[in-house]
């Protein structure tokens, strides 16, 4: 890479790689005319015409593999982007070339380089977008088994109905929820985009909560509005549904039975706040930093055992950012619950 540096300062060479071989070849190639030429002038042909023709014989050897060493050393940049290639496929190890140089290989290896960061960038999309639907499809299976559990237990013929209806509901969401995954990929591919609209909070809410009632009745939760004024948010109204729901989720996860859950909503300007207050196990300050970070199969476990993939809070600050919000949290300490809080852009 030295060699390639240096080369790269002089104007002739400064802006083709060919150049660059061309002048190492040219050099090389007229080495031995260059001794042939110094042996006729220093030496007399007739004493020593077997001298001259030694000394001829060994430049050109020389010559050539001092030119094949050069030659060899040009080709260092290449190596290097082949082995770039090759560690990123092999342990995603992305790579980072010297961007020095003006010539066509020095712009192959920049348009490489930004080529496997694009390429790095999608490949975490997809990873997050199986890790999102891995995650979110949890729960409506759980409640199909809960709802079949009751089912086979329950002599209540409109409790039954109740139940089927309210699974019903929660599938058909989380169907359009899958509709939506597959809507964001494409976008995230350049396919096709999504808008976000006008959503009223407190219908969207309520709607939440109720898809979640008997997870709340299996811990004997009450759940509170401290709002009861209507907001309108700009926002897309599956994502933002699902941000809520993966709040209330984990509300009623590190909650202890009998607890209170409360949701209240302001608007300040331009935003509008909503917030998720838990009386539960709460969390430090250290814990708070990574709480967002994507730790599969690394969640803890909530208040009865329930068991978490670590997936859920960074998947909510995905999705946040893909409507232009951000998601936020607080809490005094261990054991004194916490407030989980959206952030969106208000009308």
């Amino acid at each position: 890479m030295k060699l390639y540096n240096r080369l790269g300062k002089y104007r002739l060479t400064s802006t083709s790689y060919s150049r660059k071989f061309l002048l190492v070849a040219f050099i090389g190639i007229h080495l031995p005319i260059i001794a042939l030429v110094a042996a006729l002038l220093f030496f007399d042909l007739t004493q020593s015409k077997w001298f001259v023709v030694l000394v001829v014989l060994i430049m050109t050897l020389l010559s050539s593999i001092l030119t094949l060493s050069i030659l060899n050393q040009l080709t260092s940049p290449i190596k290097h982007a082949a082995k770039g290639v090759i560690d990123y496929r092999d342990s995603r190890v992305m790579p980072s070339w010297p961007r020095q140089g003006n010539d066509e290989l020095s712009h192959l290896l920049n348009n490489l380089e930004s080529m496997l960061h694009e390429l790095e960038v999608h490949r975490i999309h997809q990873e997050d977008m199986s890790m999102l639907l891995a995650h979110d499809l949890r729960s409506p299976i759980s409640a199909a088994i809960q709802t079949i559990e009751l089912c086979k237990v329950s002599k209540d013929i409109n409790e039954v109905n109740e139940s089927l209806d309210s699974l019903k509901l929660y599938l058909q969401d989380q169907l359009s929820f899958i509709d939506l995954m597959l809507q964001i990929q494409k976008h995230q591919s350049g396919i096709e985009n999504f808008e976000l609209e006008p959503v009223n909070l407190r219908p969207l809410v309520e709607s939440c909560v109720s898809s979640l009632r008997r997870t709340l009745e299996e811990k004997n939760l009450k759940l509170e509005f401290k709002s009861s004024d209507d907001q309108v948010i700009l926002a897309h109204p599956r994502m933002a549904a699902q941000c809520i729901n993966n709040l209330l989720n984990n509300a009623i996860k590190f909650s202890y039975p009998n607890g209170v859950i409360e949701i209240a909503w302001e608007c300040s300007g331009t935003t509008t706040v909503l917030s998720i207050r838990d009386y539960g196990t709460g969390f430090t300050e250290d814990v708070k930093q990574k709480l967002f970070d994507k730790i599969l199969f690394g969640g803890a476990s909530g208040t009865n055992g329930e068991k978490s993939n670590g997936l859920g809070l960074y998947l909510t600050k995905t999705l946040m950012r893909n409507q232009k919000g951000s998601v936020g949290a607080h809490s005094d300490g261990a054991d004194k619950g916490a407030t989980f809080s959206l952030t969106f852009n208000a009308l």
